[in-house]
């Protein structure tokens, strides 16, 4: 990859506040595969502010080959900043004009052509997206593209389908249709099929001139047509071949390319006639729901993201860190309640969605809201960051988790609630091994000797099995103690499941006692349960206590013997 830095002098009276970063495309003059039409080379950038993604397109007007090309990129960087609050045209940040350069800096985007949709619901949101964006530079910026194609439309962070290129953009009220007669000079125009109506007036746009408003725009009808068949049929310039478009789009794809400038669609026209068929999909529905979350009232809001989870894994790259995520953390920091457990189903989706945070916007955004979650007496939010706390604890710090999340989790074991109690000990697992000294030996244990008391048989099951798994992190002064005393008082539970894990603890725990503590305290505390009332127990502690009997007899066998006829010897 070609990675390059640039220092650039003065520009408009102060240094270039944007480092180069990869090149993404070529100009048509440079293009080492002579494959590119466009007259911009295009890179990665960063901002010097804020380190901020963007895109940077420049224009080299000193060299010789881009003398043609100098019209087609003025009229596009002046039209570029004038549209670019229109919806669905590319977002421009900044620009720069010396003698040498033209400079757009734009969000972040990648060329159509460097993405690949395969996706049939990805490929109808954007061209529902680019058809949105030709309708308002065909209505509200009264203009007609005269240039889109496949190398007009790139793809921001957050998946949208933009429309740039405006090399030929001409605008009904200034009439500025000086450049288009400069047209067929222009590598991305040539790129494409062209309407017949140009064709038949010699490829000259002369005619459009004569054209009132919506039948100029028509010349954008037709080529966005065209661009829609190739997408579906990326080797055919038979525009009456219709195959592989979606049933529901045919007869609306074959009037926005009829050849009867009069009878063809306008993209008004298009996008009407799909909106309650071909573009009424439950991702264009979410896009269109979104843009106007704001207008919304809560229970409108929870609508909109109860019905998230079937879409998520066809959603576009970006679209849930950019779109969904800014509105979900806004809205949940504006619920002071769980009411309706609205709270719990927004942690649930944001925590559901863990991988897709870098590190930098977990700690920003995420962390807070699991911070403060964890501490709501809430038990469907507890439930819900328990069932995450595996994975949440990755992103944390030992001190956040011993600070922040250890002391509210325990609180869990007073709930009156079986299943959140035993939800809490089940979690355990996970972040005892980031727990201070103090909190497992002090302040867990207490808990866990409470546990053993238990009204629920589940519960002081699982408790023997949670101190048989974190006894290797326990204290050695304290560990024997602990260990023997836990398991014995397991082994007089009425559940016999809790009584063979006490068995079963004392079998895994063998490493930790020696051979007179063994003799001394463990045979006598697992003794009784060789007459268990239950054969399996009774099977399973006389197992166990055949490992201890042949610990004991090993370690008897390395004394020393006694000397012989000592007693003899002595009487002597």
């Amino acid at each position: 990859m070609n990675f390059i830095t640039k220092t650039l002098g003065s520009l408009t009276g102060s240094s270039f506040p944007y480092t180069f970063k990869e090149k993404v495309v070529y100009d048509t003059i440079s293009d080492p595969s002579n494959t590119s039409v466009s007259i911009w080379n295009i890179y990665d950038g960063l901002s010097n502010k804020d380190n901020s993604l963007v895109s940077i397109f420049e224009f080299n007007l000193k060299d010789p080959l881009n003398y043609k090309y100098i019209q087609f990129a003025k009229n596009s960087f002046k039209k570029l900043r004038l549209l670019t609050l229109l919806p669905g045209v590319l977002n421009v940040i900044d620009s720069f004009e010396n003698e040498n350069y033209l400079y757009i800096i734009t969000e972040r985007i990648k060329p159509f052509n460097n993405v690949n949709f395969t996706n049939n619901d990805l490929k109808l949101l954007g061209i529902y997206q680019i058809s949105m964006a030709l309708k308002f530079v065909n209505i509200e910026g009264n203009s007609i593209h005269c240039n889109f194609n496949k190398n007009s439309i790139f793809i921001n962070l957050a998946g949208d389908w933009k429309i740039a290129s405006f090399e030929l953009l001409c605008n009904f009220k200034e009439k500025d249709y000086e450049i288009l007669n400069m047209a067929t000079q222009l590598p991305s125009f040539k790129s494409t099929i062209n309407p017949p109506e140009f064709i038949k007036n010699g490829e000259n746009f002369n005619y459009i001139k004569t054209l009132n408003g919506n039948h100029a725009t028509k010349f954008d009808s037709f080529k966005l047509g065209v661009f829609i068949h190739h997408l579906y049929n990326s080797n055919s310039n038979d525009l009456t071949n219709m195959n592989n478009i979606p049933k529901s789009m045919i007869i609306h794809l074959k009037k926005l390319l009829n050849q009867s400038i009069t009878i063809r669609y306008s993209i008004e026209d298009f996008l009407s006639s799909n909106n309650s068929s071909t573009f009424n999909t439950p991702l264009i529905k979410l896009m269109n729901d979104l843009e106007q979350f704001n207008l919304m009232n809560t229970d409108e809001k929870m609508d909109v993201f109860k019905n998230l989870n079937d879409l998520l894994d066809s959603l576009p790259d970006g679209f849930f860190i950019f779109k969904i995520l800014p509105q979900l953390i806004k809205l949940f920091n504006s619920l002071t309640t769980n009411e309706n457990n609205y709270q719990s189903i927004l942690l649930f989706i944001l925590l559901n969605n863990l991988e897709l945070y870098d590190d930098s916007l977990f700690n920003s955004l995420i962390k807070p809201i699991i911070l403060k979650s964890i501490s709501l007496p809430d038990r469907a939010i507890r439930i819900t960051l328990i069932n995450k706390l595996q994975q949440i604890i990755l992103k944390l710090s030992n001190y956040e988790i011993q600070d922040k999340i250890f002391p509210n989790l325990i609180q869990g074991f007073n709930d009156t609630n079986k299943l959140i109690r035993q939800e809490t000990l089940n979690s355990i697992n996970f972040i005892v091994s980031n727990i201070s000294d103090r909190q497992l030996n002090n302040d867990l244990l207490r808990y866990l000797a409470k546990l053993q008391n238990d009204e629920s048989n589940e519960i002081r099951c699982l408790t023997v099995l949670t101190l048989t798994n974190i006894s290797k992190l326990l204290n050695n002064n304290t560990r024997i103690g602990v260990l023997i005393t836990a398991f014995g008082k397991s082994l007089k539970d009425s559940y016999i499941q809790t009584r063979l894990n006490s068995i079963i603890g004392f079998e895994k725990s063998i490493d930790y006692f020696t051979p007179d503590i063994c003799c001394s305290r463990v045979l006598s505390t697992l003794a009784p349960a060789l007459l268990d009332k239950s054969s399996k127990i009774r099977s399973k502690a006389e197992e166990v206590f055949e490992m201890y009997m042949l610990k004991i007899k090993t370690a008897a066998n390395d004394l020393p013997k006694d000397v012989e006829n000592e007693n003899e010897n002595e009487h002597e």
